[in-house]
């Protein structure tokens, strides 16, 4: 009977972990671009995950970062080129649960957009439109500062053998976990959080544990002073951070349009030295840090 009632709280636990994760908002929905060239106004909604300097609440009760002023440049653009005033909504979504923003970005429609820290790949391709790459990621192994450098990856299996990596579904970084699984370290143990900010709370903690992160997103955290390493020998870099929309939003055009100006200009440096650093402005198109 012990067992079974053991058996039980896993399952319960584990079922309401789920309805946590999937836990429904309401259905989003902001102006098309098509009935503000009518109206001349456009009230859009901006989704954010609360977690980096892309787009998080401060101590103030404000939203402040890159996206957050990138988005001000954008209605600036759109006033500009065609006359529509943009009239901006916050949506918060719960900091500790990456697919939770996934998902109200997928469920919603027209004029929505999802402000966080997204990876461009092929697969999302099918559930978001994408605007133009805003930054070169690096993809980085980090785990608690007590551990020794690994020397190269290829000997992650012998270097890091019996530790915990911890990852997040979904994510690149899982998709990279598994590919070093694949080519070097078959018997890797990979646990499953429900968030970024989860994986780099449990490295901090856990000596024998290790995980794939953005670049940029270790340094925030190592500003923070978590006891966290960044180990050279995992840096990959390829990846592309893109502002996802809803697969019906008309405005993706127009952001098109708005990036290739913006991007090669002043003001972009500008804003990604003020919210990332001078040093991550190497970030922005040769991938390398």
């Amino acid at each position: 009977m012990r067992h079974s009632i053991e058996s039980g709280c896993r399952i319960t636990a584990a079922i309401l972990f789920l309805l946590t994760s999937f836990s429904c908002y309401p259905q989003f929905r902001g102006d098309s671009f098509q009935s503000a060239l009518q109206t001349k106004t456009a009230s859009l909604i901006y989704i954010y995950n609360d977690v980096t300097d892309f787009a998080k609440t401060t101590e103030q009760n404000k939203v402040k970062g890159l996206l957050i002023d990138v988005m001000y440049e954008f209605e600036l653009y759109v006033k500009d080129q065609y006359d529509i005033s943009v009239i901006r909504t916050y949506q918060r979504i719960d900091e500790n649960n990456f697919q939770q923003f996934l998902k109200a970005v997928e469920d919603s429609k027209g004029g929505t957009f999802g402000l966080s820290n997204t990876s461009i790949t092929d697969e999302r391709k099918s559930k978001f439109q994408f605007s133009p790459p805003y930054i070169s990621n690096i993809s980085v192994l980090i785990t608690h500062e007590k551990t020794q450098d690994l020397s190269m990856m290829s000997k992650i299996n012998d270097e890091f053998g019996g530790m915990v990596a911890y990852s997040v579904p979904s994510s690149t970084y899982l998709d990279r976990l598994n590919k070093i699984k694949t080519q070097h370290y078959p018997e890797m143990e990979i646990v499953l959080l429900k968030s970024g900010i989860d994986v780099m709370t449990e490295v901090a903690k856990n000596e024998n544990s290790f995980a794939i992160v953005d670049l940029l997103y270790y340094l925030e955290f190592y500003k923070k002073d978590f006891p966290i390493k960044r180990h050279k020998a995992g840096d990959k870099a390829g990846d592309k951070f893109g502002i996802i929309m809803p697969l019906d939003n008309d405005w993706q055009p127009i952001m098109e349009e708005f990036f290739k100006e913006f991007l090669s200009g002043p003001q972009y440096r500008k804003l990604i030295s003020d919210h990332l650093g001078k040093s991550a402005i190497r970030l922005i198109g040769s991938g390398t840090f």
